[in-house]
Parts: structure tokens; C-alpha cells; sequence
């Protein structure tokens, strides 16, 4: 309901199609993975992987709903995935262990700097400080 009152009342029904593409490539890309034979071994650590990107992604939603920009649908998070699920289902060169590890070290990286960015360009809109202590006028 909620998606297609967004549907109808967008000006470019373009715009609000794109929103969607990252939520159907998660979705395809947990598909992909349930079928991997990695998913026996490893299904705890693929999992929390697609939790922290969707949780980029409603934040990423999130803000340019309140801010009123323009969502950025294109992630290299997505690109990253689908050549590691490529690379672990045909070519598995890289250790599973190796490949999985370093997905998950570059999406919390890419999450945390993402995260401190908005933190931080929220707190200095907002004149507060969070991450560093700012000292008095004399």
C-alpha cells in the first residue's frame, strides 16, 4: 500500500521505480545464496552481511526521505556481492573463509564510514558535538 501510494503520487514514476532496484538486488542476491552450496557452511556470517546492507539501505532511504534529495540507488556494495557469489559458485579461486571475511570487513567499513559521515554533517548542521571535543571562546 505504502508503495503504491509512493508510486502514484511521485512526480517521475522513473524515480521511484529506481528506488526499488536495491531492495530487488538484495533480495535476487539472498536468492543466489540459498542455492550456493557455501550456504550450509556459512549461512550465519551471509546473513549478517545482508542485514548490515539493508540496513544501508533503509538508512540511505531514510535520510533522502527527510532531507528530500535524490536516492542514490547504485551501491558497490551490490557489485562486490555478485562477484564474490560469482567467484565462490564458479571459479572458487579464493579460500571461502578468505572471501566471505573480506565481503564482510569491506561492507562494515563501507557502513561505518557511512555512518560517520551522517553523524557527523548532522552534528555540525546542528552546532553539537559528538565525535570530538571542542573547546570554549576565551
Amino acid at each position: 500500500m505504502i508503495l503504491w501510494n509512493t508510486f502514484t503520487t511521485c512526480k517521475n514514476k522513473l524515480d521511484a521505480l529506481m528506488t526499488l532496484i536495491p531492495m530487488i538486488v538484495t533480495d535476487i542476491s539472498i536468492l543466489l545464496w540459498s542455492v550456493n552450496p557455501m550456504i550450509e557452511t556459512h549461512a550465519p556470517l551471509i546473513f549478517l552481511i545482508h542485514g548490515v546492507i539493508f540496513s544501508a539501505i533503509c538508512s540511505k532511504l531514510i535520510i533522502c526521505s527527510v532531507a528530500k534529495q535524490k536516492f542514490e540507488w547504485f551501491d558497490l556494495c551490490y557489485v562486490v556481492e555478485i562477484l564474490l557469489l560469482l567467484e565462490q559458485t564458479y571459479l572458487n579461486i579464493l579460500p571461502s573463509y578468505t572471501a566471505l571475511f573480506a565481503f564482510c570487513l569491506y561492507v562494515l567499513i563501507n557502513y561505518t564510514v557511512f555512518v560517520f559521515g551522517v553523524v557527523t554533517q548532522l552534528t555540525e548542521y546542528l552546532g553539537v558535538s559528538v565525535f570530538k571535543v571542542k573547546r570554549k571562546p576565551q
